[in-house]
């Protein structure tokens, strides 16, 4: 990592990130199969509670970005000891907040099932989901903070391959647990959380080896190291927050057309997600490498990474447009059903036609949060989802029915590249940063 990048440097570290996000999907996918096997109402339970496993999650994410970002940071300054010092406040915090979530959780279990169903059996199931799936939620953020520290330290492929395993292992547990001994929502819940704990135990015995930096150990640390941590980490979930926003606006906005464009809707969503998966994937896996170099002073490397991120995402983008080309130049019928199909064949066109400019916003943003700039960050993700996305999509579909809902999501995908580039361009790595994560760890 101290050698100017090439590109095969950047997909050993962006490679390994990608594929752990494509397991840990199939991984939601299968385990929705085997759940549903059980019964709907057990399907509608798992699904049901997912705002609060997001909630937890959005929060180890806030600390796991936060952390990797410094700790390359200080390694990429000589300053190692600050570096372990960062991880020993990111840890400490991750399981004190681990603890209060789950305790808080496992209490209020029926009150929080109650807030998502009405229906009583539903939220007697999710209830059940919560008691057994909380205990160990917090090894989840445990496992993808020794990943990214590991990552931070020059070390990527491992730690995003155990993870990557553990989902695997998630999906066997599922069938053992569910199909073959009937446990239902509880061995969906188990399944989880024993994954989770052979995934963290792994990573603890491989993080605490001799050749890492920055290892399993605490030291005395100032508490401005926590919140530094924190505030680079936010635009990670005002990004989940302005993503579920989304989804409730395009659905809302459909539902007015008919039931039938709420189901376009959402299989246009769910492919040209994929696009946008292969991006993000892959920036969140060099981010460490920018930090390192922006902590070294090498500050043209930094820009140099960033902008060769943009440009593998862009491939990538344009690889699932040629993908979802092919698509539209079969009937549709088969994958959307008895819809309009005339406006499904429009969406996903408008829609795919954005994906490689979508490399410029993610990669930008990520490329902020790599070198503690979080306002940036968040300025882009909201300008593209927030101010841009669903204001226009609401303008164009009252103006124009429903091709102008159809062509306005499209229209702020690109509006917000355009400034995305703007703002790369005109300011960060191009002149000196006027703040450089100079929080004293001492």
């Amino acid at each position: 990592m101290t050698d100017t990048p090439n590109l095969r440097t950047l997909l050993r570290y962006g490679l390994p990130s990608l594929a752990a996000l494509a397991v840990g999907s199939l991984y939601s996918a299968v385990d929705a199969y085997f759940v549903g096997t059980v019964s709907v109402d057990a399907l509608a339970a798992v699904g049901s509670i997912v705002p609060v496993l997001l909630v937890t999650e959005s929060i180890y994410l806030i600390v796991s970005t936060g952390i990797s970002t410094v700790v390359a940071h200080n390694l990429g300054a000589n300053r190692g000891l600050d570096a372990q010092r960062a991880f020993s406040a990111g840890l400490l915090t991750v399981l004190v907040i681990g603890l209060v979530q789950s305790i808080a959780a496992i209490s209020f279990r029926e009150a929080l099932s109650s807030l998502f169903s009405a229906d009583e059996n539903v939220v007697h199931l999710s209830a059940r989901y919560l008691l057994f799936v909380m205990p160990a939620s917090f090894l989840g953020g445990v496992s993808y903070l020794l990943a990214a520290v590991g990552a931070a330290q020059g070390k990527p492929g491992f730690g995003m391959l155990v993870m990557g395993i553990g989902g695997i292992l998630n999906i066997g547990l599922d069938y053992l647990l569910i199909s073959v001994l009937g446990l239902g929502v509880e061995g969906a819940a188990i399944a989880t959380s024993l994954s989770s704990l052979v995934t963290t135990t792994v990573l603890v015995v491989w993080l605490v080896g001799p050749s890492h930096q920055v290892t399993i150990r605490f030291v005395r640390f100032r508490w401005s190291l926590v919140r530094e941590q924190l505030r680079i980490g936010l635009p990670t979930v005002l990004f989940q927050f302005l993503m579920v926003l989304t989804i409730f606006s395009l659905n809302s906005i459909a539902g007015r057309f008919g039931v039938e464009y709420v189901a376009v809707v959402t299989l246009v969503n769910r492919i040209v997600s994929v696009g946008f998966l292969l991006q993000y994937g892959f920036a969140r896996g060099i981010q460490p490498i920018v930090s390192y170099h922006w902590g070294s002073e090498n500050k043209r490397t930094a820009a140099l990474v960033v902008r060769k991120a943009i440009a593998v995402g862009t491939v990538l983008g344009v690889v699932v447009l040629v993908g979802i080309g092919g698509m539209l130049l079969t009937s549709l019928a088969g994958l959307f059903g008895d819809v309009d199909l005339v406006f499904a064949r429009r969406m996903l066109t408008w829609w795919a036609l954005t994906i490689p400019f979508g490399a410029v916003t993610v990669s930008a943003a990520v490329g902020y949060m790599a070198i503690g700039k979080s306002l940036p960050a968040a300025f882009l993700i909201l300008v593209r989802q927030g101010l841009l996305l669903i204001p226009l999509t609401i303008i164009f579909a009252r103006a124009f029915g429903l091709h102008g809902f159809a062509v306005g999501p499209a229209t702020a995908d690109m509006l917000g590249a355009l400034v995305s580039f703007v703002v790369f361009r005109r300011s960060v790595f191009a002149r000196s940063s006027s703040r450089l994560l100079r929080v004293s760890a001492s």
